[in-house]
């Protein structure tokens, strides 16, 4: 995952798409901070450097990058690959509640 993260920190970095796709201000802030609830990204993460969480972190973190931009499709290749089974099932249980996000 580390491959692709590059914004300064882990909330710019899950605004990165929807701020591309023009959403800004309040918008922006509600749409990163909902995904955030629904995949699981802590609040105290927010202002951290991507480069600074751990792998499952990180890999929850691109997760959170995807389902940011409410895509109509999400294809996932060994998106839980690095997650513990606990965690692989919350994603897992995150991402079905993600399809009505």
């Amino acid at each position: 995952p580390e491959y692709q993260l590059f914004e300064e920190t882990v909330y710019a970095d899950i605004g990165f798409g929807p701020k591309n796709m023009g959403l800004s201000g309040e918008e922006l802030d509600k749409r990163i901070r909902e995904t955030c609830k629904i995949i699981g990204v802590k609040d105290e993460f927010l202002e951290k450097s991507p480069f600074e969480l751990s792998g499952g972190q990180k890999q929850r973190l691109t997760i959170a990058r995807a389902v940011a931009r409410k895509p109509d499709v999400l294809i996932l290749d060994d998106s839980s690959s690095a997650l513990d089974y606990a965690t692989d099932a919350a994603l897992k249980k995150a991402l079905r509640r993600s399809v009505n996000f």
